[in-house]
This record gives C-alpha cells, structure tokens and sequence, in this order.
C-alpha cells in the first residue's frame, strides 16, 4: 500500500480541487468496503487498480470513486451485487481507461 499512496499523493499535485482530506477520507471508507487497491508497473506506466470485489462492495461503495478519480486506470466491479443505480455513479468518472464488471446479474438492460 506504500506505494499506491506515493502516487497517488504525487497525482494529486494535477488536480487542484482535490485535497489531500478527500482522496484520504474516501481511500479509508474504500478499505472499510476491503476493496483493493493495487499499483502496477507496465512498461514505464506506473498504473493504479481499483478491485470493488466481495460482500461488503455495494451502490454506496461506488460513491467513493469520485474523489480519487484519475488515479486509478483499472476498475474491476467482480463479485459485488452492483445494480443498475450503482453503475449510475460511473458516470462522469473519467479517470479509468479500462472497466471490468463480472457479477452482472443485478444489472438490466438500462
């Protein structure tokens, strides 16, 4: 975790309007939800990866993306019973090139 926190305090410094107060308050109700966050070296990319897998992963979790959005390239949805209301809050998030939803039965066709 030492690591994600060095980037994405360093990706901070990008986005003046967002403090170091709100990244930290929505990394902590992230952990409290045990989503992972996870740093990678592709190449010379240094990449973030945000895992919403498991039980305590709901819509409200989704809430917490905002804050850290443009940190994080990768966003996994697995096991985490998302409804069409969750992946609402999705929208307008443009920090994440790549989205990976695998528990799809909770979404329509909406």
């Amino acid at each position: 975790m030492y690591f994600t926190a060095v980037v994405i305090s360093t990706l901070l410094l990008a986005n003046p309007v967002r403090t170091q107060a709100m990244v930290d308050k929505a990394l902590d109700a992230l952990k409290l939800a045990d989503v992972s966050i996870d740093y990678y070296l592709i190449g010379n990319e240094k990449q973030l990866t945000v895992s919403l897998v498991g039980k305590k992963v709901n819509d409200a979790t989704l809430d917490q993306l905002k804050p850290i959005d443009g940190l994080y390239v990768r966003l996994i949805i697995g096991t985490a019973p998302v409804t069409d209301a969750g992946m609402n809050k999705l929208v307008g998030l443009k920090g994440f090139k790549h989205l990976t939803v695998s528990n799809i039965g909770a979404l329509t066709d909406a």
